[in-house]
């Protein structure tokens, strides 16, 4: 009897593991899919050819490597493309490119530039994206299927080096200019300037620099390195009261009123404020102009009444405030005085001195007819020397304390009786020169490379 009740037990749990392993419909995973994608791939490391000069004047070439993780690949599932935003820097051999991490559900193979045929991508391999390439994905199902281009963008220009194009040369309306003054509104260059004692404007636009139109000033006392922007409208002075201008031609009375009552220079402009200099005093309007009001200075430090020049920009701070900043030399001392403005009106900030030794390193240089303009998030200064030659271009990080020429290399400009610089809504920077009627524009490589979008539609 023992025997056959165990007989029986053992014969019923044979007939219930087999039930189990035959049930396929829920308890057994299928190993089989249909899903072809790349889900990220990260580039290994990779290498960069440098050039550098030797004691002797020799070009030898050194070899460093990149890491290609910094350079985030972006894959468009929608269009099929693999791509990096940011490019590789100038040098990176595209030849050679590794392959770090790649995550995808199936197998991934790449396309024969030769042959045409695909081969499995590995990380050992180093691949040639010299052009772009053509992945494939096959799913497990070794049915389904789904290609992506592949392409491994590398600079061609170095991103701070900066590219100059003469853009005209010989232009009969620069030829006796001097006092060279300029602004860039909208798509519009503007030169003021005086043919003898006679204040003239010069304008052209950005898309035909080499095409200048030339237009006499009335009245004949304006000041031409006084003209500013504000609003829609030109904001200059005449024998030391203000105008006011819709096309930088035809001037008229602002009517100003309040103090002060004669101006010394315009200083800046900004969103709200308009600012100058009165005599020993730094004055301003946030009414177009009609009214003045005297501002607070920290100090009885001097201002920069013999060269000057002055800005108004965003600050960094706050969207509801700018940074004005007003330097120049007083004698041969430079001079740095800087104000918040508060765009609300719920503050009011006075003027701060900033002091400078004419010795340091990097102290603002001895130049005539200032002109400052925003350039890649710092100040651009231009200047002529004493005989009416370009002084360069200089650019300040930080506010306007410490001048550098290292990251602007200018043109080689000569024959010039007279220089100004101005910058457009494309970050291109233009210097035109009186005398040799040359016009040069140019701008930081960077600052002219397109952003892709990654929202894919």
């Amino acid at each position: 009897m023992k025997k056959s009740r165990i007989a029986l037990i053992f014969s019923a749990l044979l007939m219930l593991l087999g039930n189990v392993g035959c049930n396929t419909k829920s308890e057994v995973e299928d190993l089989t899919s249909g899903a072809c994608l790349i889900k990220s791939v990260t580039l290994g490391t990779l290498n960069r050819k440098m050039h550098t000069l030797s004691r002797s004047g020799r070009d030898s070439i050194y070899t460093i490597k990149v890491t290609g993780s910094l350079y985030p690949l972006t894959i468009d599932q929608v269009n099929q493309r693999i791509f990096n935003v940011d490019s590789l820097p100038v040098g990176t051999d595209p030849t050679k490119i590794l392959i770090s991490e790649l995550k995808a559900s199936g197998t991934v193979s790449i396309q024969s530039k030769i042959t045409g045929k695909d081969t499995v991508v590995t990380k050992k391999d180093s691949i040639d994206f010299s052009t772009p390439r053509i992945i494939t994905v096959y799913a497990t199902d070794r049915v389904s299927t789904r290609k992506y281009q592949m392409d491994i963008r590398i600079h061609k220009e170095w991103s701070d080096s900066v590219t100059w194009q003469r853009t005209a040369s010989g232009l009969s309306a620069l030829s006796s200019v001097s006092r060279l003054h300029a602004l860039t509104v909208e798509s519009t260059l503007y030169a003021f300037g005086l043919e003898g004692t006679a204040p003239v404007v010069l304008t052209a636009s950005v898309e035909s620099p080499q095409q200048w139109t030339r237009h006499a000033i009335t009245p004949v006392t304006l000041d031409v390195h006084s003209v500013v922007r504000h609003g829609n409208r030109f904001f200059a002075l005449a024998s030391n009261q203000l105008m006011t201008s819709e096309d930088g031609i035809n001037w008229t009375s602002a009517n100003a009123t309040g103090v002060p009552n004669s101006f010394t220079q315009l200083v800046g402009s900004g969103t709200k404020h308009l600012l100058a200099l009165s005599g020993a005093s730094l004055v301003s309007s946030t009414d177009g102009g009609k009214t003045w009001t005297a501002d607070a200075l920290d100090s009885s430090a001097p201002l920069p009444l013999d060269e000057n020049a002055g800005i108004v920009f965003a600050s960094t701070v706050s969207k509801n405030y700018e940074k004005a900043v007003v330097l120049g030399l007083r004698g041969n001392e430079p001079v740095l005085w800087q104000r918040d403005l508060d765009l609300s009106g719920t503050d009011t900030f006075g003027w701060i001195n900033f002091p400078l030794d004419a010795t340091r390193r990097g102290h603002l240089p001895t130049l005539q007819n200032y002109t400052l303009a925003r350039y890649d998030g710092a100040l651009l200064l231009s200047g002529e020397k004493s005989d009416g030659s370009f002084g360069g271009l200089y650019l300040s990080r930080d506010n306007g304390y410490t001048w550098l020429q290292k990251e602007l290399k200018a043109p080689a400009i000569s024959g010039a009786t007279s220089v100004t610089a101005t910058v457009d809504a494309k970050n291109f920077i233009y210097i035109i020169c009186a005398g040799s009627g040359e016009v040069w524009r140019g701008r930081i490589n960077r600052l002219g490379w397109k952003n892709e979008d990654t929202l894919f539609k």
